[in-house]
Protein backbone atom coordinates (compact mmCIF):
# COMPACT_ATOMS: atom_id res chain seq x y z
CA UNK A 1 0.00 0.00 0.00
CA UNK A 2 1.00 3.75 -0.64
CA UNK A 3 0.11 7.15 0.26
CA UNK A 4 1.12 10.64 0.16
CA UNK A 5 -0.68 12.91 2.88
CA UNK A 6 -0.06 16.46 4.04
CA UNK A 7 -1.07 16.83 8.57
CA UNK A 8 -2.44 20.71 9.33
CA UNK A 9 -0.84 19.70 12.80
CA UNK A 10 2.21 21.90 12.13
CA UNK A 11 5.18 20.72 13.46
CA UNK A 12 3.76 17.69 14.80
CA UNK A 13 7.07 15.75 17.05
CA UNK A 14 8.76 18.50 15.04
CA UNK A 15 8.60 16.03 12.05
CA UNK A 16 8.31 18.16 8.74
CA UNK A 17 8.88 15.43 6.34
CA UNK A 18 8.06 11.40 6.79
CA UNK A 19 9.42 8.84 4.50
CA UNK A 20 8.81 5.53 4.84
CA UNK A 21 9.73 2.39 2.91
CA UNK A 22 9.16 4.54 -0.12
CA UNK A 23 9.72 3.07 -3.40
CA UNK A 24 8.97 4.55 -6.94
CA UNK A 25 8.95 1.95 -9.92
CA UNK A 26 8.87 2.70 -13.70
CA UNK A 27 7.35 -0.19 -16.48
CA UNK A 28 9.11 1.06 -19.35
CA UNK A 29 8.46 -0.48 -22.82
CA UNK A 30 11.48 -1.79 -25.17
CA UNK A 31 11.35 -0.35 -28.42
CA UNK A 32 14.29 -2.13 -29.84
CA UNK A 33 14.61 -1.82 -34.19
CA UNK A 34 12.66 -4.53 -35.05
CA UNK A 35 14.28 -7.25 -36.91
CA UNK A 36 12.43 -10.12 -38.91
CA UNK A 37 14.25 -12.42 -35.86
CA UNK A 38 12.28 -9.91 -33.09
CA UNK A 39 8.82 -9.68 -34.65
CA UNK A 40 8.93 -13.69 -34.98
CA UNK A 41 9.55 -14.37 -31.40
CA UNK A 42 7.22 -11.58 -31.10
CA UNK A 43 4.65 -13.09 -32.73
CA UNK A 44 4.40 -15.63 -29.51
CA UNK A 45 4.03 -12.88 -26.85
CA UNK A 46 1.68 -11.29 -28.28
CA UNK A 47 2.77 -7.33 -26.97
CA UNK A 48 6.12 -5.13 -26.61
CA UNK A 49 8.53 -6.68 -23.98
CA UNK A 50 9.15 -4.39 -21.06
CA UNK A 51 10.81 -3.75 -18.09
CA UNK A 52 10.79 -2.85 -14.68
CA UNK A 53 12.64 -0.06 -13.50
CA UNK A 54 13.02 0.76 -9.66
CA UNK A 55 14.00 4.64 -9.26
CA UNK A 56 13.21 4.70 -5.61
CA UNK A 57 13.98 1.36 -3.31
CA UNK A 58 12.81 1.24 0.35
CA UNK A 59 13.51 4.85 1.09
CA UNK A 60 13.37 5.67 5.20
CA UNK A 61 13.91 9.50 5.83
CA UNK A 62 12.84 12.24 8.32
CA UNK A 63 13.48 16.01 8.08
CA UNK A 64 13.07 17.73 10.50
CA UNK A 65 12.19 21.43 11.64
CA UNK A 66 15.23 23.85 11.56
CA UNK A 67 17.23 21.24 9.52
CA UNK A 68 18.61 22.13 6.14
CA UNK A 69 19.13 18.60 4.72
CA UNK A 70 21.49 18.21 1.20
CA UNK A 71 20.87 15.52 -0.75
CA UNK A 72 23.87 14.32 -3.07
CA UNK A 73 24.20 11.33 -5.40
CA UNK A 74 25.53 10.73 -9.02
CA UNK A 75 22.99 11.63 -11.95
CA UNK A 76 20.19 8.72 -11.99
CA UNK A 77 20.36 8.52 -8.21
CA UNK A 78 16.94 9.04 -7.92
CA UNK A 79 17.28 12.39 -5.89
CA UNK A 80 14.81 14.16 -8.24
CA UNK A 81 12.15 11.48 -8.22
CA UNK A 82 12.48 11.66 -4.49
CA UNK A 83 11.70 15.54 -4.13
CA UNK A 84 9.28 15.25 -6.66
CA UNK A 85 7.47 12.25 -4.31
CA UNK A 86 7.77 14.52 -1.47
CA UNK A 87 6.26 17.30 -3.49
CA UNK A 88 2.92 15.63 -4.49
CA UNK A 89 3.88 15.29 -7.94
CA UNK A 90 4.54 11.72 -8.22
CA UNK A 91 2.65 9.32 -6.07
CA UNK A 92 5.22 6.46 -4.61
CA UNK A 93 4.51 3.30 -5.72
CA UNK A 94 4.92 1.95 -2.32
CA UNK A 95 5.63 3.55 1.05
CA UNK A 96 4.36 6.70 3.18
CA UNK A 97 5.11 10.02 2.83
CA UNK A 98 3.99 12.28 5.32
CA UNK A 99 4.73 16.34 5.12
CA UNK A 100 4.20 18.16 8.30
CA UNK A 101 3.14 22.16 6.81
CA UNK A 102 3.36 23.56 3.45
CA UNK A 103 5.56 23.15 0.76
CA UNK A 104 7.06 25.28 -2.14
CA UNK A 105 8.89 23.66 -4.40
CA UNK A 106 12.20 24.71 -6.56
CA UNK A 107 12.17 21.68 -8.89
CA UNK A 108 13.71 22.99 -11.97
CA UNK A 109 13.95 25.65 -14.63
CA UNK A 110 10.31 27.50 -15.14
CA UNK A 111 8.32 24.55 -13.80
CA UNK A 112 4.94 25.36 -13.43
CA UNK A 113 5.89 28.65 -15.26
CA UNK A 114 3.49 29.53 -19.19
CA UNK A 115 5.67 30.86 -21.39
CA UNK A 116 3.04 32.57 -23.08
CA UNK A 117 2.73 34.93 -20.04
CA UNK A 118 4.07 37.75 -18.78
CA UNK A 119 6.84 37.44 -15.89
CA UNK A 120 4.48 39.16 -13.93
CA UNK A 121 1.41 37.10 -14.53
CA UNK A 122 3.44 33.91 -13.85
CA UNK A 123 4.49 35.19 -10.63
CA UNK A 124 1.01 35.14 -9.10
CA UNK A 125 0.71 31.58 -11.40
CA UNK A 126 3.70 30.54 -9.14
CA UNK A 127 2.38 32.23 -6.05
CA UNK A 128 -1.53 30.58 -6.33
CA UNK A 129 0.67 27.04 -6.88
CA UNK A 130 2.55 27.49 -3.84
CA UNK A 131 -0.32 28.38 -1.62
CA UNK A 132 -0.34 32.01 -1.70
CA UNK A 133 -4.09 34.14 -2.04
CA UNK A 134 -4.16 36.36 -4.85
CA UNK A 135 -3.65 39.19 -1.97
CA UNK A 136 -0.69 37.66 -0.49
CA UNK A 137 1.12 37.62 -4.07
CA UNK A 138 0.06 41.26 -4.28
CA UNK A 139 1.50 42.38 -0.98
CA UNK A 140 5.17 40.27 -1.81
CA UNK A 141 5.33 41.45 -5.58
CA UNK A 142 7.01 44.28 -5.39
CA UNK A 143 9.54 41.76 -2.91
CA UNK A 144 9.71 39.21 -5.57
CA UNK A 145 10.21 41.83 -8.21
CA UNK A 146 12.85 44.05 -6.26
CA UNK A 147 15.13 40.42 -5.63
CA UNK A 148 15.04 39.11 -9.50
CA UNK A 149 15.91 41.81 -10.56
CA UNK A 150 14.25 41.76 -14.08
CA UNK A 151 13.58 45.73 -14.09
CA UNK A 152 11.27 46.13 -17.11
CA UNK A 153 11.41 42.86 -18.43
CA UNK A 154 8.89 41.41 -15.91
CA UNK A 155 6.02 42.38 -18.28
CA UNK A 156 7.39 41.42 -21.23
CA UNK A 157 6.08 37.39 -22.27
CA UNK A 158 8.37 34.60 -20.47
CA UNK A 159 9.09 33.04 -23.38
CA UNK A 160 11.65 36.01 -24.43
CA UNK A 161 13.63 35.53 -21.09
CA UNK A 162 17.08 33.49 -21.12
CA UNK A 163 17.54 30.30 -18.50
CA UNK A 164 19.07 33.19 -16.13
CA UNK A 165 16.15 34.96 -16.21
CA UNK A 166 13.99 32.49 -15.97
CA UNK A 167 15.82 30.99 -12.76
CA UNK A 168 15.65 34.80 -11.48
CA UNK A 169 11.66 34.69 -11.18
CA UNK A 170 11.79 31.24 -10.39
CA UNK A 171 13.64 31.42 -7.08
CA UNK A 172 12.44 34.88 -6.07
CA UNK A 173 8.55 33.33 -6.10
CA UNK A 174 9.62 30.11 -4.49
CA UNK A 175 11.61 32.17 -1.65
CA UNK A 176 9.31 35.15 -1.17
CA UNK A 177 6.55 32.31 -0.40
CA UNK A 178 8.75 31.51 3.02
CA UNK A 179 7.20 28.23 3.29
CA UNK A 180 7.26 25.89 6.65
CA UNK A 181 9.27 23.65 3.89
CA UNK A 182 11.20 24.65 1.08
CA UNK A 183 12.66 21.90 -1.69
CA UNK A 184 15.32 23.55 -4.44
CA UNK A 185 16.42 21.00 -6.50
CA UNK A 186 19.59 21.85 -8.33
CA UNK A 187 18.04 25.45 -9.38
CA UNK A 188 20.54 27.37 -8.00
CA UNK A 189 22.87 26.08 -10.52
CA UNK A 190 21.60 28.05 -13.39
CA UNK A 191 21.81 31.93 -13.97
CA UNK A 192 25.11 34.27 -13.39
CA UNK A 193 27.67 34.21 -10.44
CA UNK A 194 25.96 36.91 -8.42
CA UNK A 195 22.75 36.12 -8.42
CA UNK A 196 23.48 32.01 -7.30
CA UNK A 197 25.61 34.50 -4.30
CA UNK A 198 22.54 36.11 -4.01
CA UNK A 199 20.09 33.27 -4.09
CA UNK A 200 22.31 31.06 -1.43
CA UNK A 201 22.45 34.50 0.83
CA UNK A 202 18.88 34.22 1.07
CA UNK A 203 18.72 30.18 1.33
CA UNK A 204 21.29 30.77 4.49
CA UNK A 205 18.49 33.58 6.02
CA UNK A 206 15.62 31.28 5.48
CA UNK A 207 17.63 28.43 8.14
CA UNK A 208 15.57 28.52 11.17
CA UNK A 209 13.91 26.77 13.86
CA UNK A 210 10.53 26.76 12.17
CA UNK A 211 11.42 25.83 8.79
CA UNK A 212 13.02 22.96 6.94
CA UNK A 213 14.87 23.05 3.65
CA UNK A 214 15.94 20.44 1.17
CA UNK A 215 19.02 21.08 -1.31
CA UNK A 216 19.65 18.64 -4.53
CA UNK A 217 23.16 19.47 -5.65
CA UNK A 218 26.48 18.90 -7.02
CA UNK A 219 28.31 22.06 -5.56
CA UNK A 220 29.72 19.89 -2.59
CA UNK A 221 30.98 22.94 -1.17
CA UNK A 222 27.69 25.17 -1.13
CA UNK A 223 26.43 21.94 0.73
CA UNK A 224 29.09 22.12 3.54
CA UNK A 225 28.36 25.87 4.27
CA UNK A 226 24.63 25.91 3.92
CA UNK A 227 23.70 22.36 4.95
CA UNK A 228 23.58 20.57 8.83
CA UNK A 229 22.93 17.29 7.72
CA UNK A 230 23.15 15.65 3.91
CA UNK A 231 21.96 12.54 2.86
CA UNK A 232 23.35 10.04 0.09
CA UNK A 233 21.70 8.33 -2.52
CA UNK A 234 22.62 5.67 -5.01
CA UNK A 235 21.08 3.98 -7.10
CA UNK A 236 17.87 4.54 -5.68
CA UNK A 237 19.28 3.13 -1.90
CA UNK A 238 19.93 5.81 0.56
CA UNK A 239 23.64 4.76 1.41
CA UNK A 240 24.41 7.08 3.96
CA UNK A 241 23.28 10.64 6.24
CA UNK A 242 25.11 12.18 8.36
CA UNK A 243 27.56 15.43 9.33
CA UNK A 244 27.51 16.81 5.66
CA UNK A 245 31.93 16.73 6.11
CA UNK A 246 31.60 13.15 6.69
CA UNK A 247 29.02 12.00 3.90
CA UNK A 248 30.39 14.27 1.16
CA UNK A 249 33.87 12.77 2.20
CA UNK A 250 32.62 9.20 2.19
CA UNK A 251 30.69 10.09 -1.18
CA UNK A 252 33.81 11.97 -3.29
CA UNK A 253 36.00 8.75 -2.03
CA UNK A 254 33.41 6.39 -3.43
CA UNK A 255 33.97 8.54 -6.89
CA UNK A 256 37.77 8.18 -6.61
CA UNK A 257 37.95 11.99 -6.39
CA UNK A 258 39.36 12.02 -3.11
CA UNK A 259 37.75 14.33 -0.14
CA UNK A 260 41.30 16.74 -1.34
CA UNK A 261 39.70 17.20 -4.51
CA UNK A 262 38.38 20.77 -5.53
CA UNK A 263 35.43 19.97 -6.77
CA UNK A 264 33.11 22.75 -8.59
CA UNK A 265 35.82 25.35 -7.26
CA UNK A 266 37.33 27.34 -10.46
CA UNK A 267 40.99 27.31 -10.85
CA UNK A 268 43.81 27.26 -12.62
CA UNK A 269 44.36 24.32 -15.18
CA UNK A 270 47.40 22.28 -15.17
CA UNK A 271 48.90 19.10 -17.16
CA UNK A 272 50.91 16.57 -16.04
CA UNK A 273 51.13 14.47 -18.67
CA UNK A 274 52.43 15.99 -21.99
CA UNK A 275 49.70 15.38 -25.30
CA UNK A 276 49.58 16.54 -29.20
CA UNK A 277 48.48 20.34 -28.44
CA UNK A 278 51.03 20.92 -26.29
CA UNK A 279 53.88 24.14 -27.63
CA UNK A 280 57.18 22.46 -27.58
CA UNK A 281 58.91 26.09 -28.02
CA UNK A 282 58.97 29.45 -29.24
CA UNK A 283 60.85 31.04 -32.23
CA UNK A 284 63.84 33.28 -31.31
CA UNK A 285 63.79 31.24 -28.09
CA UNK A 286 67.21 29.87 -28.04
CA UNK A 287 67.34 28.96 -24.30
CA UNK A 288 63.82 28.03 -23.99
CA UNK A 289 63.60 31.21 -21.25
CA UNK A 290 60.22 33.12 -23.20
CA UNK A 291 58.81 29.33 -23.49
CA UNK A 292 59.78 28.36 -19.67
CA UNK A 293 58.37 31.94 -18.32
CA UNK A 294 55.31 31.29 -20.23
CA UNK A 295 54.39 27.90 -19.07
CA UNK A 296 56.17 26.64 -16.22
CA UNK A 297 56.67 29.68 -13.96
CA UNK A 298 53.12 29.19 -12.42
CA UNK A 299 53.60 25.69 -11.19
CA UNK A 300 57.51 24.52 -11.00
CA UNK A 301 57.58 21.74 -13.15
CA UNK A 302 54.30 21.45 -14.08
CA UNK A 303 52.53 22.65 -17.56
CA UNK A 304 50.08 25.95 -17.24
CA UNK A 305 47.42 25.08 -19.94
CA UNK A 306 46.37 28.80 -19.82
CA UNK A 307 42.94 28.12 -18.79
CA UNK A 308 40.26 28.05 -15.66
CA UNK A 309 38.64 24.96 -15.31
CA UNK A 310 36.32 23.31 -12.59
CA UNK A 311 36.23 19.46 -12.19
CA UNK A 312 32.72 18.37 -11.32
CA UNK A 313 31.89 15.42 -8.92
CA UNK A 314 30.93 13.09 -11.75
CA UNK A 315 34.84 13.68 -13.05
CA UNK A 316 33.71 16.12 -16.14
CA UNK A 317 35.01 19.59 -16.83
CA UNK A 318 34.17 23.21 -17.98
CA UNK A 319 36.53 25.33 -19.08
CA UNK A 320 35.64 29.08 -18.45
CA UNK A 321 38.05 31.09 -20.64
CA UNK A 322 41.69 32.23 -20.42
CA UNK A 323 43.81 32.66 -16.92
CA UNK A 324 46.51 34.20 -19.55
CA UNK A 325 46.61 37.47 -21.42
CA UNK A 326 45.35 35.73 -24.56
CA UNK A 327 41.84 37.12 -25.69
CA UNK A 328 38.46 35.30 -25.69
CA UNK A 329 36.26 36.92 -28.13
CA UNK A 330 32.87 34.76 -28.51
CA UNK A 331 34.90 31.74 -27.71
CA UNK A 332 37.52 32.69 -30.52
CA UNK A 333 41.18 33.20 -29.03
CA UNK A 334 43.00 36.32 -30.80
CA UNK A 335 46.24 37.60 -29.24
CA UNK A 336 46.43 41.05 -28.43
CA UNK A 337 49.43 42.41 -30.64
CA UNK A 338 46.53 42.78 -33.74
CA UNK A 339 45.12 45.25 -31.43
CA UNK A 340 47.56 47.49 -30.30
CA UNK A 341 49.30 47.73 -34.04
CA UNK A 342 45.86 49.45 -35.44
CA UNK A 343 44.62 51.35 -31.93
CA UNK A 344 48.26 52.69 -31.48
CA UNK A 345 47.89 54.70 -34.61
CA UNK A 346 45.57 56.45 -33.82
CA UNK A 347 46.79 59.91 -32.76
CA UNK A 348 44.87 60.30 -29.36
CA UNK A 349 45.80 57.44 -28.07
CA UNK A 350 49.34 56.85 -25.95
CA UNK A 351 48.97 53.29 -24.92
CA UNK A 352 46.39 50.72 -24.65
CA UNK A 353 45.59 47.18 -23.00
CA UNK A 354 43.28 44.87 -23.78
CA UNK A 355 41.70 42.06 -21.60
CA UNK A 356 39.09 39.77 -21.28
CA UNK A 357 35.94 39.45 -18.15
CA UNK A 358 33.80 36.91 -17.81
CA UNK A 359 30.42 38.42 -18.37
CA UNK A 360 26.54 37.39 -18.50
CA UNK A 361 27.61 33.43 -19.02
CA UNK A 362 30.22 34.77 -21.49
CA UNK A 363 33.48 36.36 -22.48
CA UNK A 364 33.48 40.33 -23.76
CA UNK A 365 36.56 42.33 -24.38
CA UNK A 366 37.57 45.40 -22.93
CA UNK A 367 39.97 47.81 -24.32
CA UNK A 368 41.45 50.67 -22.11
CA UNK A 369 43.16 53.41 -23.45
CA UNK A 370 45.24 55.80 -22.02
CA UNK A 371 44.64 59.50 -23.98
CA UNK A 372 47.69 61.30 -24.92
CA UNK A 373 48.01 65.22 -23.01
CA UNK A 374 45.31 67.30 -24.25
CA UNK A 375 43.44 64.69 -26.27
CA UNK A 376 39.63 64.20 -25.93
CA UNK A 377 38.03 60.68 -26.29
CA UNK A 378 34.12 60.62 -28.12
CA UNK A 379 31.85 58.53 -29.43
CA UNK A 380 33.44 59.30 -33.02
CA UNK A 381 36.86 58.62 -31.97
CA UNK A 382 35.90 55.30 -30.38
CA UNK A 383 33.67 54.31 -34.03
CA UNK A 384 37.00 55.09 -35.78
CA UNK A 385 38.65 52.58 -33.37
CA UNK A 386 36.22 50.30 -33.92
CA UNK A 387 36.21 50.42 -38.07
CA UNK A 388 40.18 50.14 -38.18
CA UNK A 389 40.05 47.32 -36.44
CA UNK A 390 37.13 45.20 -38.10
CA UNK A 391 38.83 46.65 -41.26
CA UNK A 392 42.33 45.86 -40.57
CA UNK A 393 42.16 43.28 -38.36
CA UNK A 394 39.30 41.16 -38.56
CA UNK A 395 35.68 41.24 -36.35
CA UNK A 396 36.46 39.18 -33.81
CA UNK A 397 39.37 42.18 -32.54
CA UNK A 398 36.34 44.55 -32.20
CA UNK A 399 36.41 44.80 -28.53
CA UNK A 400 32.87 44.98 -27.00
CA UNK A 401 33.61 47.94 -24.84
CA UNK A 402 36.37 50.83 -24.57
CA UNK A 403 37.45 52.82 -21.79
CA UNK A 404 39.60 55.67 -21.03
CA UNK A 405 41.92 54.77 -17.91
CA UNK A 406 44.34 56.92 -16.26
CA UNK A 407 46.94 54.87 -15.69
CA UNK A 408 47.94 51.07 -16.84
CA UNK A 409 50.04 48.95 -14.43
CA UNK A 410 53.40 47.78 -15.91
CA UNK A 411 56.24 46.23 -14.18
CA UNK A 412 59.22 47.85 -12.70
CA UNK A 413 60.90 46.76 -16.11
CA UNK A 414 58.55 49.14 -17.84
CA UNK A 415 56.27 46.50 -19.32
CA UNK A 416 52.78 46.28 -19.26
CA UNK A 417 50.61 43.68 -16.90
CA UNK A 418 47.58 42.77 -19.10
CA UNK A 419 47.19 39.97 -16.25
CA UNK A 420 46.98 41.60 -13.62
CA UNK A 421 43.90 44.08 -15.16
CA UNK A 422 42.25 40.50 -15.93
CA UNK A 423 42.22 39.25 -12.47
CA UNK A 424 40.85 42.62 -11.39
CA UNK A 425 37.88 42.65 -13.25
CA UNK A 426 36.74 39.61 -12.42
CA UNK A 427 37.01 39.54 -9.16
CA UNK A 428 40.28 38.00 -8.39
CA UNK A 429 43.21 37.92 -6.59
CA UNK A 430 46.36 39.75 -8.20
CA UNK A 431 49.22 37.91 -8.02
CA UNK A 432 52.75 39.24 -7.78
CA UNK A 433 51.37 42.77 -7.10
CA UNK A 434 54.83 43.79 -5.43
CA UNK A 435 56.35 43.45 -8.43
CA UNK A 436 54.82 46.36 -10.36
CA UNK A 437 55.75 49.49 -10.14
CA UNK A 438 52.88 51.33 -9.92
CA UNK A 439 50.23 48.30 -8.12
CA UNK A 440 48.21 51.21 -6.81
CA UNK A 441 47.33 51.86 -10.30
CA UNK A 442 44.64 48.81 -10.24
CA UNK A 443 42.48 50.13 -7.91
CA UNK A 444 40.76 52.38 -9.85
CA UNK A 445 40.06 48.70 -12.37
CA UNK A 446 37.98 47.52 -9.41
CA UNK A 447 34.94 49.75 -10.53
CA UNK A 448 34.20 46.97 -13.47
CA UNK A 449 33.93 44.08 -11.50
CA UNK A 450 30.27 42.75 -12.09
Amino acid sequence: MSSLSASKLQKTNEIAVSIRNVGLTYTTAIDRRPTLKARVKALGRGGKQTRVVRVLDDINLDVEYGQVLGVIGTNGAGKSSLMRCVAGILPPSQGRIEVYGSVSTLLALGVGFNPSMSGRDNVFLGGLAAGMSREEIEGHFDEIADFSELGDAIDAPMRTYSSGMYARLAFSVAATVRPDILIIDEALSTGDAKFKEKSLNRVKELRSDDRALILVSHAMQTLRETCNDVAWLHKGKLIQRGEPNQVIDAYQEFLHLGKSAAIDEKGELVCTVPFPSKPIGFWNDDNNEKYKAAYFEGFPGVWTHGDFASKSVTGGFTLYGRSDATLNSKGVRIGTAEIYRVVETFPQVQEAMAVSQDWENDTRVILFVVLRPGQDFNEAVEKEIKVALRTQASPRHVPDLIVVAPELPRTKSNKLVELAVTDVINGREVRNRDALANPDSLDWFKVLVP
